[in-house]
């Protein structure tokens, strides 16, 4: 199940469809951006962008409403997140 775009109209090469902020994209340059210096260094040596992604959430679900992500990430409630990193990564977070 996902969420799904539809045009109304005729869309051709070029056409924008949707345009979403940066400033909301959870990606390499806002982690580092919005975790301290070791974090960044424990999460940059993550070998995937899901792990990194993931370590990042797990980061912001500690800060709680006090992360500015917060509207962006249920924060409370039930979260089933699950990961593997090394243990020097583990460590630093």
């Amino acid at each position: 199940m996902g969420v799904g775009l539809k045009s109304h109209g005729m869309a051709f090469d070029g056409f924008k469809l949707l345009d979403i902020p940066m400033s909301i994209c959870i990606f390499d340059e806002t982690i580092r951006a919005n975790v301290d210096e070791e974090q960044g260094y424990a999460i940059s040596a993550m070998e995937t962008n899901e792990d990194k992604v993931a370590a990042f959430i797990l980061l912001q679900l500690g800060l709680g409403a006090e992360s500015q992500w917060a509207p962006y990430i249920k924060v409370g409630g039930q979260s089933h997140l699950g990961m593997h990193m090394q243990r020097d990564s583990a460590r630093v977070l």
